[in-house]
């Protein structure tokens, strides 16, 4: 009887492991039918390539490719729809490319149509069949021809098999009803660049959730900030080494150890935050204070320094040609702890053009809009204000008091600025006049956004679906355990996973293709005004600011000049190297500036 006692108790003990992996990969995933239920369909999940026993994911980065397009193949049949990309595999594993995707896709008609002999008494599907054959035909012949076929010849195939594409695509327009039909789409490649606490980056596709490449850098007992990629290349940094890879293949590029030079001596830089990307240059920030910009064509040029003073707090943001990053800094007022800088400097090339002053923190990233030509930044903090200025001037614009702090970015989608609170509320206020529009409670985050719904955070981790147009609340979606919620401003998708690197993709069910947020365009006169729902704690509206207004306050009351419309007579002194916005107030011979305030020590 012990023996047996003894006996269970050990096969229990082994079995107990497996059975919480399996109860927490099942708890972990949120299933088909529960995303169902508040309008959403599940697209994939997937499991990152990490180390299970140190591995976590410390950042995931989107990105939409401004050069690179998919070509996708959707062969309608009455019992639904077949996909083909260009990045499928073929039996070798190599991308099936353009015309192989074609031909696939081809193929699938000429097995539906044989799948039912009796549909081909209809002429109309007769004369599908007969194009489908002549162009798998003309594909297998092509695939023949040897090396030594003439160009001409061949060119004269290409153009033959693309003529009969050019059929069927026609066919399926001019008749629908018809199937099978063939529609060929063209989609923004979209992908996700997911970085380890142990150095691996990894590539995947966003719409598919497959692994387009993995690789590793760096040493794992450092701390690995990134990536950040533009169409070619991806950066990240590991400890005080940044690595720039090749976005196609992952291989590694170059390699740069983050250091700045001050009075002839090389200094070893520590990144503060996760890099971003120019079109020229990988900008890392550091723990100075400073942004350094290290040309992506030549590495082994001195980086471009961008004087700051304070810690930069986040990733910095590059809008068309200015880069925008905010810092902390102790305050040299007494009575003051911190207070944060944005510093707006150009992208490409060196010079910092100015910076806004906030007697507190700016703890997330500003956002931006696009339109007529102008762009804005909108910016957050935690003393309650929103301000939107000029992107390239600088000039404010106007400014809104919540009355409660702010520590979550805003984000922008069309004619309205959301922002979120740290006591739990959102708010929408007009892009144009900065006058609010509604308010609703309960929100700490956001995710995602739809053509009328947005998808934020509770603060119990859920997700709360909120009606753009009037603030009330369509649904909720039990998340508490993805603890992972990428913020997505540039799609309609859902990125959510786990720590140990569980991901998942969600979407409404009728936007079976990404729909991709631009920048907001011109309004017509008879768009529709929206009528607040509810009123906002503060009870206040914004009213447009003059331009030479701080809005922070001051000390000396002075109003802002030159480039800079927010510090305290920092304009007088040049936004150079040599001195990054220093206080105009003279320091006594006898006592030292505090370590922060000195970006050069």
């Amino acid at each position: 009887m012990r023996r047996n006692v003894v006996s269970l108790a050990l096969c229990m003990c082994l079995a107990f492991p497996w059975a919480v992996a399996f109860s927490q990969g099942r708890r972990g995933a949120i299933s088909q039918d529960l995303a169902r239920r508040s309008g959403l369909e599940l697209a994939w999940t997937t499991q990152l390539d990490l180390d299970p026993t140190r591995g976590r994911v410390v950042h995931i980065e989107p990105h939409i490719s401004s050069t690179r397009a998919i070509t996708v193949y959707e062969v309608y049949h009455l019992r639904g729809k077949d996909v083909i990309r260009n990045t499928d595999l073929d039996r070798n594993g190599r991308p099936l490319g353009a015309d192989g995707a074609l031909v696939a896709a081809v193929k699938r008609m000429r097995a539906i149509i044989r799948s039912d002999p009796n549909s081909q008494a209809d002429p109309e599907v007769a004369q599908t069949a007969e194009l489908v054959e002549k162009l798998i035909a003309d594909a297998e012949a092509l695939a023949q021809q040897t090396e030594q076929a003439e160009e001409s010849d061949e060119a004269k195939e290409v153009e033959e098999k693309v003529d009969l594409a050019t059929s069927l695509l026609q066919r399926a327009q001019a008749k629908p009803e018809v199937m099978p039909r063939l529609q060929r789409r063209m989609v923004p490649d979209i992908r996700l660049y997911a970085a380890s606490a142990t150095g691996i980056v990894q590539a995947l596709d966003a719409e598919t959730g497959a692994t387009l490449w993995s690789t590793k850098i760096g040493r794992p007992t450092l701390v690995t900030q990134g990536p950040a990629a533009n169409d070619d290349v991806v950066a990240v940094t590991n400890g005080s080494t940044v690595y720039v890879l090749d976005s196609a293949d992952g291989q590694l590029l170059w390699k740069k150890l983050v250091s700045s030079y001050a009075s002839g001596r090389r200094i070893t830089e520590v990144p503060s935050a996760s890099p971003a990307i120019s079109d020229t240059q990988v900008l890392v920030p550091t723990v100075r204070g400073d942004l350094l910009g290290y040309d992506l064509r030549e590495p082994l040029l001195f980086p471009t320094r961008y004087g700051a003073l304070g810690r930069a707090l986040t990733q910095p943001i590059v809008v068309t040609q200015s880069v925008a990053w905010p810092t902390t800094a102790r305050a040299a007022r007494r009575g003051s702890t911190t207070k944060s800088y944005l510093y707006v400097a150009n992208a490409n090339e060196a010079g910092t053009r100015y910076r806004l002053e906030s007697p507190e923190l700016i703890l997330g990233r500003p956002a931006y809009r696009t339109k007529g030509g102008q762009t804005q930044f909108f910016v957050a903090s935690r003393d309650g204000y929103l301000t939107c200025l000029s992107e390239r001037s600088g000039r404010l614009q106007w400014r809104f008091s919540a009355g409660e702090p702010l520590e979550h970015q805003p984000v922008v989608f069309g004619d309205g600025v959301y922002i979120m609170s740290a006591d739990g509320g959102m708010w929408r206020i007009n892009a144009d006049s900065g006058q609010e529009e509604w308010w609703t409670p309960g929100i700490f985050g956001f995710v995602s956004a739809s053509r009328n719904r947005l998808y934020c955070t509770s603060e119990t981790g859920r997700i709360v679906i909120v009606d753009t147009n009037t603030g009330s609340r369509r649904g909720i979606l039990q998340t508490e355990v993805l603890n992972v919620k990428l913020i997505n401003t540039q799609t309609d998708r859902l990125f959510m996973g786990t720590r140990n690197g569980l991901l998942q993709c969600f979407h409404e069910p009728e936007q079976d293709w990404p729909l991709i947020h631009f920048d907001a365009e011109e309004e017509t006169k008879d768009s529709k005004e929206k009528t607040p729902k509810e009123k906002s704690p503060s009870d206040r509206d914004a009213a447009p600011m003059p331009t030479d207004t701080n809005p922070f306050g001051g000390d000396d009351g002075k109003p802002a000049a030159g480039d800079d419309p927010f510090g305290a007579d920092a304009a007088a002194k040049p936004a150079g190297d040599d001195d990054p916005f220093a206080d105009d107030k003279p320091m006594p011979a006898d006592k030292k500036a505090p370590a922060d305030d000195d970006p050069f020590k």
